[in-house]
C-alpha cells in the first residue's frame, strides 16, 4: 500500500534541546520578501495522526553562510500575521474544494 503522504514534503526539525521531530510542509507563502512554511507534525501512521491536534507550525526561510534555512520568526507579531494568511488560504482552498 502506497503512503498517503509526500516523503518529499516531510522535514525533521530540530529544537534548542536538539530533539528532533518530523513535520509535514501544507503549503509556501512568499510575503514582503520573505519566505514562509506552513508546517504540521508529522505521524506516519494514519490512525496516530487522525488522533493528534491538528498543530500548524510557521517558519521563515534564512540564509546562513549561503545556505537556506527554516527558522522560527523573530515575533508573536509576524507569527500571527502569517499564521492568520496561512489560514485564510488554509480555508479559500477549502472553499473552493468543497463548494456549496
Amino acid at each position: 500500500m502506497a503512503p498517503e503522504y509526500d516523503p518529499e514534503n516531510l522535514y525533521t526539525l530540530t529544537d534548542e534541546t536538539g530533539k528532533e521531530q518530523t513535520f509535514e510542509l501544507l503549503d509556501v507563502m512568499d510575503v514582503q520578501g520573505r519566505r514562509y512554511f506552513a508546517l504540521t507534525p508529522f505521524y506516519p501512521d494514519a490512525q496516530v495522526r487522525l488522533e493528534q491536534p491538528e498543530d500548524l507550525l510557521i517558519m521563515g526561510m534564512v540564509v546562513e553562510d549561503g545556505v537556506e534555512m527554516m527558522a522560527s520568526l523573530d515575533s508573536e507579531e509576524e507569527y500571527q500575521e502569517i499564521y492568520e494568511l496561512f489560514l485564510a488560504r488554509f480555508q479559500q482552498l477549502w472553499e473552493q474544494e468543497n463548494p456549496g
